[in-house]
């Protein structure tokens, strides 16, 4: 598993700097998915979750599923 820090920039956020961890699939050498994470508490971990927010506030809410007959 390899790991470290990046910063994106976002143009919303600014550079929130991020940990990241790549998670290798085994016997599958074209698939890695990596997790993204800011410290609990620190000015990235606010900056991902104002984003969300931001991303919540502007989807529409999904109608529930109408039943069948």
């Amino acid at each position: 598993m390899r790991g470290g820090t990046s910063k994106i920039d976002h143009p919303q956020v600014g550079q929130p700097e991020l940990g990241y961890e790549e998670l290798p699939v085994p016997d599958v050498d074209c698939m890695t998915p990596v997790l993204y994470h800011a410290k609990a508490g620190s000015p990235s971990a606010q900056k991902l979750a104002l984003l969300a927010s931001t991303i919540a506030a502007e989807r529409k809410p999904r109608e529930p599923p109408r039943s069948g007959g």
